[in-house]
This record gives structure tokens, sequence and C-alpha cells, in this order.
């Protein structure tokens, strides 16, 4: 019995020292972590430190309320013209009226150089027929009156170059006179008839 007795107390001492073994090694473990959580504290206080260091400086930047406030103003007028679609206004530019007038206003032009040139032709054409009619009749030497009185005429007109005006003025003298002599011949060729007339009633 005794053997059974040494037996059990063997048993039970390899049990406690086996009990005994693993509690040294939760112990060893439970040390571990407690060091590994130590460290994260230093790093824990360390990102503390750099948040309290943050806040200053946003406290320090002066970010005020106002100024935050402007700002989101700001950013929602922002958003409310971009989510407006712009309107696009279109202008229709017509260039063929312009191009109408220009055509007008040469072909105006090109007419009103077109009737100069036809007037001056006509200009022109009057006075070389002129010019060879006063030229025929001062080759007409048989009229010695008449070359006495276009030498009259000549020296005259070179004398007096304002000559031309009385000259036209009294044609239309002579044209006055000679439309009221048609009209006076007319009247009286109405007043014999009227005359008639009357003395047939």
């Amino acid at each position: 019995m005794e053997s059974e007795t040494n037996y059990g107390s063997h048993a039970f001492m390899e049990v406690a020292i086996n009990k005994m073994g693993k509690q040294d090694k939760r112990i060893e473990n439970i040390e571990a972590f407690i060091k590994k959580q130590t460290d994260n504290n230093a790093e824990i206080k360390q990102l503390v430190a750099t948040i309290g260091s943050l806040k200053e400086n946003v406290h320090n930047a002066g970010l005020s309320e106002k100024k935050m406030s402007a700002l989101s103003m700001q950013i929602d007028i922002l958003l409310d013209k971009l989510n407006t679609a712009p309107v696009q206004k279109v202008e229709h530019h017509h260039h063929l009226p312009k191009i109408i007038w220009a055509a007008a206003i040469l072909m105006i032009t090109l007419c009103t150089v077109c009737a100069g040139w036809f007037n001056t032709g006509k200009k022109l054409n009057s006075f070389i027929a002129n010019d060879t009619k006063y030229r025929a009749i001062r080759l007409d030497t048989a009229h010695k009156s008449l070359q006495q009185y276009l030498d009259h005429i000549d020296s005259a007109y070179i004398k007096s170059p304002d000559m031309r005006k009385t000259v036209i003025q009294k044609e239309k003298e002579y044209q006055t006179n000679f439309y009221r002599i048609q009209k006076a011949l007319r009247l009286k060729e109405e007043a014999k008839k009227l005359e008639r007339d009357a003395g047939k009633k």
C-alpha cells in the first residue's frame, strides 16, 4: 500500500508540475500581452498628441463660423449654377440683305455714270456739230457782210466772256415772244371763228 501511496503522490506531483508549467506559460503570455499593450499605449499617446496639435492648428488657422458659412453659401450657389443648364442664345446673321444693298448701290452708281457718259456724248456731239456749222459758214467767203458780222461777234466774245449769259437770256426772250405771238394768233383765229359762228345765228 505504501507503493500505491507513493505512486499516487508521484502522480499527484506530476499533475501539479504539469499544471504549474502551464500556469507559468500563461503568465508569460499575459506578460508579453501587457508589454505589447504598453507599447501600443505609447503609439496611442503619440496619436493623441498629434490630434491635439491638429486641433490647435485648426483654431489658430482662424476658420470662423462666418467664413465657413460664407464658403458654404458660395458652394451652394456654384452647385445651383452647375445644375441649371446654360441657355444658349442663337443669333442668326443674314448676310443676303447686305449683298442686295451693295448690289443696288453699285447698280445706281453704274446707271449714274452711264447717264453722265451719255449726256457728255450728246453735248460733245452738239459742240462738234455747232463747230462744224461755224467753220462751214466761215469758209463761205461769198458773204462778206456775214464774215464781218462773225468777226465782230468773235471779238465781242473775246472782250466779254459773260456774253453767253446775255445771249441765252435774249434767246429766252425771243422764245417767249414767239410763244406769245403764236398764242395771239391762235386767240385771233378763235375770235374770228366765234364772230362767224355768232353771225350765222
